[in-house]
């Protein structure tokens, strides 16, 4: 066997062993909730209960769903 069989042979079989390439993961839906609030301050006091009450429930700001 010559050099370039040799060579064509390993290319071929490096090909062939290569695994096929994974499906892309699903990323988890992000839950969009929009608040609204009335006051002259830009944090309302009750966010603060809002997001640990989501927090209980296995909901996180930034991970799974999103405050507007």
């Amino acid at each position: 066997m010559n050099r370039r069989a040799s060579v064509l042979a390993l290319l071929a079989l490096s090909v062939a062993t290569v695994p096929p390439t994974a499906e892309a993961q699903r990323l988890a839906k992000v839950w969009w909730i929009g608040l609204s609030h009335v006051g002259l301050d830009h944090v309302p006091p009750s966010l603060g209960g809002v997001r640990e009450g989501l927090k209980s429930l296995g909901y996180e700001d930034g991970e799974n769903i999103r405050l507007d």
